[in-house]
């Protein structure tokens, strides 16, 4: 092979074997660049999802021992005659109190849950919604007939708390599994 020819050649191998690690270096870059644009997508979108899963759940729980409150003065009030009135007083309050709750601070988070999804936490949210208000309406009722001095259907108030307080729990795990895939898929 002539000397000339070498060189040329040895100059060709080498300026493709410059933009080719310079051509690597860039798709490199790229890559890392979509990478940290993608966990930075993920850590915009999980932190409002995360302040308003942990506003609901803060805000469900207050309620739910606000009703977990008028169900034992309720159980009471259907065993002690004697402290009836004092009460019925009690658990009609915790029960107004409840109500005003779920229609502003509940419901303001509640709203919350919902833009920020994803449906699973949904549906969570609008069960535990509905376990709340089959609680209170319960507890309503049965108040009502100690009142008039009725027996309480106290097996059903069990029944609805209980329900109550496994949708929480519900709503809990699906919030938790939402914000723990927000991080996996980062």
């Amino acid at each position: 092979m002539d000397a000339g020819i070498a060189a040329v050649l040895g100059a060709v191998v080498g300026a493709l074997g410059t933009g080719g690690a310079g051509v690597t270096a860039a798709l490199l870059a790229k890559s890392q660049v979509r990478m940290q644009i993608q966990a930075e997508h993920a850590r915009m979108i999980r932190e409002p999802r995360k302040q308003a899963y942990a506003s609901y759940a803060e805000s469900a729980k207050k309620d739910y021992e606000r009703l977990s409150e008028a169900r034992l003065s309720l159980e009471l009030a259907a065993q002690y005659e004697s402290r009836r009135e004092e009460l019925l007083t009690k658990i009609g309050g915790l029960i107004d109190e409840s109500y005003e709750h779920a229609n502003t601070v509940l419901e303001t988070w509640e709203a919350q849950v919902y833009i920020e999804g994803p449906h699973a936490v949904v549906q969570a949210t609008v069960r535990l919604s509905n376990c709340f208000v089959d609680l209170r309406s319960v507890l309503l009722e049965n108040h009502g007939r100690i009142e008039d001095g009725e027996e309480a259907d106290l097996d059903v108030v069990r029944e609805k708390h209980a329900a109550a307080h496994m949708a929480y729990l519900d709503y809990l795990y699906r919030a938790s599994a939402a914000l723990n895939a927000d991080v996996h898929s980062a």
